[in-house]
C-alpha cells in the first residue's frame, strides 16, 4: 500500500472555538458573525465563510468544520490576530473559548476538500511526517477555483460579492441577523456591487497582493508563479 503524501500549509492557519455546552452553542454563536449557515456545519464537509465588519467588508474568509467536539476556523495564517481579537469581546457573553494558537494544517488527499485539487486533513497521527508543501502550488488551486483568499494586505476592503463569495455558498441570504448583513443583502438585492473578482496573467516579477494596478486589473488579491515564468491571479476591479 501506497503511504499518502502529506505536506504542510503554511499560509493556512486554524482557530478553534469550543464551549462546556458544546459546539451546538459555539455554532450559535458564529452564527451571529459568520455570513454562512452554521446550523448546517458538519465533520464531513468544510463551509466556506466570511467575517464582516460593519460596512460589510470582508475582514477575513475560509472554510469552518467540526473537529473533536470544536468548531474550526480555517484562514490565512496571518489574519488569526485579526480574526481572534475581534471576536474576544463577543466570546465572552457567549462562554466560549477560542484558540489561536499555530496549529499545522496538512493538506491531505483523502481530506476535507476546499475547492477541486485542494483537500485537508481534520485530524493527522502523522503530521510529522507531512513535508513542506508548495503554498505557490496551492495558491495556483484557489486561484483556478477563483477563490479569493484573504491576507491581511486586503482585509477589511471588500464586500463579499467582490470576491466573488456568493459563488461558493459562503454567504448565507435566508439566515438570520449577521455582522454587517444589512449592508451586505442590500448589495445584493439593489445590484449595487460594481467592482467583481476578474483572473488576470502576467510575466516577470510578480505584482504585490494587495497593490492597485491598471484599470484592466484593479486590486491584486493573489498570485501564483514567481520569477521569470508566466503567473496568474485573481483581483477586484
Amino acid at each position: 500500500m501506497t503511504a499518502k503524501r502529506l505536506a504542510r500549509w503554511h499560509d493556512a492557519g486554524i482557530i478553534s472555538i469550543g464551549s462546556k455546552q458544546g459546539r451546538g452553542s459555539v455554532d450559535e454563536f458564529l452564527q451571529g458573525y459568520l455570513t454562512c449557515d452554521t446550523a448546517t456545519l458538519e465533520e464531513s464537509a468544510a463551509l466556506p465563510w466570511c467575517l464582516c465588519d460593519v460596512k460589510g467588508r470582508v475582514l477575513a474568509n475560509g472554510w469552518a468544520y467540526h473537529c473533536d467536539e470544536k468548531t474550526h476556523l480555517l484562514l490565512h495564517a496571518d489574519l488569526r490576530e485579526t480574526v481572534a481579537d475581534f471576536l474576544k469581546p463577543y466570546l465572552l457573553f457567549a462562554r466560549c473559548e477560542l484558540n489561536h494558537e499555530p496549529l499545522t494544517v496538512v493538506v491531505d488527499p483523502e481530506g476535507l476538500e476546499l475547492v477541486p485539487r485542494l483537500r485537508v486533513a481534520t485530524s493527522c497521527e502523522d503530521i510529522n511526517s507531512a513535508v513542506a508543501a508548495s503554498d505557490d502550488a496551492i495558491n495556483a488551486s484557489l486561484i483556478d477555483a477563483a477563490y479569493a483568499w484573504l491576507t491581511p494586505t486586503t482585509s477589511g476592503r471588500f464586500l463579499p460579492q467582490m470576491l466573488g463569495q456568493t459563488d461558493f455558498g459562503a454567504v448565507n441570504f435566508n439566515k438570520g441577523c449577521y455582522l454587517g448583513q444589512e449592508i451586505v443583502a442590500r448589495a445584493q438585492h439593489r445590484g449595487a456591487v460594481k467592482r467583481t473578482l476578474r483572473s488576470f496573467e502576467w510575466d516577470g516579477e510578480p505584482p504585490t497582493v494587495g497593490e492597485t494596478h491598471e484599470q484592466s486589473v484593479g486590486v491584486v488579491v493573489s498570485v501564483c508563479g514567481s520569477g521569470q515564468a508566466q503567473g496568474r491571479g485573481l483581483s477586484v476591479g
